[in-house]
């Protein structure tokens, strides 16, 4: 059976939401030979996994508009052989979803695909999650890279990702130095990560902290995966941490972090409740496809309640998930007094 899976749109996030789909296909349909069409800017991370048999690029010029059906015609060219037995659509149905979703929405991406695609192959899909393979030289790239950045052996390490590749889900300086500031207390290095310098490694540089700028997909899933912990925003990052079972808290406002997390198991989140909407005239869930976020003129800077969202609760939610992972369960006194002691160290 020839199925093949469009999915040309979308950030790092989407992509791995779609990788995990093909691997519930996989698991359900073993014979199945699935061909995962792609934007060409993500073909690298999607290597990563070896779960598609086949990625067909589509250049950005040739995506479908929003809203708009599947030419076969149009994709068959990047094919070759017999014609596909099965199409699943992926492109935009789970953005049609919170089109006419209302209220608070019940499934994620990933959970609204899996529907889709069970619909089309009338199998069963069950969640999975797909698994990345880091090839050994990017591992030790980045362990190297770490090993020479941070000097010495911190207590623990706990990477940051501040800014999402839409404004209004990213949070401000004020908030990124809170959290690093409140990190190092404990004994913590922090690594902020970005696809672009601006303005990230001039935060880095003012916090004491470590950038890490641009780096190829294998690198930095590696690095992610060295961190004892993640805070990020929603973003390609955090379904990254998430994927490589890291620690992860995430920070929404827009979107719902309960139901973005629901196939992470190692991911908690904090999203913007009504303490941090009062006064701004803002609803939750506020995020949908059409405006890519709210348009109320007092958040036309950035989500004024995600910026409210405080530190303190971001960093006790860390460093407790985190402990737990370890396997570690303490009252708050014992953390308190314990959390990053040298006798706890050598435990």
């Amino acid at each position: 059976m020839r199925v093949q899976v469009l999915g040309e749109n979308g950030g790092v996030g989407d992509l791995l939401r779609r990788l995990s789909v093909v691997q519930s296909i996989k698991t359900a349909l073993p014979a199945a030979k699935v061909w995962l069409f792609m934007q060409d800017n993500l073909v690298e991370w999607a290597r990563l996994s070896r779960v598609a048999d086949m990625l067909a690029v589509v250049a950005n010029q040739s995506r479908r508009g929003i809203n708009q059906p599947p030419d076969p015609a149009k994709y068959a060219y990047l094919t070759t052989g017999a014609p596909f037995d099965a199409t699943v659509d992926l492109y935009d149905p789970a953005y049609a979803y919170e089109n006419v979703a209302t209220g608070r929405m019940t499934q994620n991406h990933a959970g609204f695909w899996r529907a889709t695609a069970t619909a089309v192959l009338g199998c069963r899909l069950n969640p999975q999650l797909a698994r990345l393979f880091i090839p050994v030289q990017a591992a030790v790239l980045a362990a190297s890279q770490l090993r020479v950045r941070l000097g010495c052996q911190p207590s623990f390490l706990v990477g940051l990702q501040p800014l999402a590749l839409w404004h209004w889900r990213s949070v401000c300086f004020e908030q990124v130095s809170g959290l690093v500031k409140a990190l190092q207390h404990m004994g913590a290095r922090c690594v902020l990560f970005h696809h672009t310098a601006d303005p990230v490694a001039v935060w880095a540089k003012e916090l004491n902290a470590i950038s890490v700028i641009g780096e190829k997909p294998a690198v930095l899933a590696e690095l992610v995966k060295l961190c004892d912990a993640m805070i990020s925003v929603d973003s390609g990052l955090f379904h990254l941490a998430g994927l490589l079972g890291v620690p992860t808290v995430g920070m929404f406002a827009q979107t719902d972090g309960e139901t973005t997390s629901q196939d992470y198991e190692s991911c908690r989140w904090v999203t913007a409740g009504l303490a941090e909407r009062e006064g701004l005239g803002c609803r939750f869930p506020c995020y949908r496809r059409a405006a890519y976020g709210c348009n109320q003129p007092v958040c036309e800077r950035g989500c004024r309640a995600l910026h409210r969202i405080s530190p303190k609760v971001v960093v006790d939610m860390t460093i407790k998930l985190m402990l737990e992972r370890k396997g570690v369960h303490l009252s708050p006194r014992e953390r308190a007094s314990r959390m990053f002691s040298s006798s706890y160290s050598q435990a």
